[in-house]
């Protein structure tokens, strides 16, 4: 039944494109779904915690988006400041060797 359900790949195809190209509901829903993230997206430029209130308090955001976009901000808030560490440890020890 595998081969089968293959097979039927290239007629599946050219009969979505006839149905997205006639403007069917179904075939445009079935793309989008497939094409778009599952979550709505959102762009953010700059984003400050300020910025994550606020949205919270207009009601652009949901606590649950809202709760997800502060985990994103704290993991790239601890890979800035394991950067900074490294880069502050490498003059340490370019002051070690200088010194020697």
């Amino acid at each position: 039944m595998l081969k089968q359900v293959k097979a039927m790949g290239p007629d599946a195809v050219q009969k979505l494109w006839e149905a997205l190209t006639a403007g069917e509901r179904w075939a445009i829903e079935t793309v989008l779904s497939h094409v778009l993230p599952r979550d709505r997206a959102i762009e953010w430029e700059g984003v400050e915690p300020d910025d994550i209130r606020e949205a919270i308090r207009a009601g652009d955001v949901g606590s649950d988006e809202a709760a997800r976009l502060a985990t994103v901000l704290a993991k790239i808030s601890e890979i800035e400041d394991i950067a900074t560490i490294r880069d502050r440890l490498d003059e340490l020890e370019q002051a070690i060797r200088d010194a020697k």
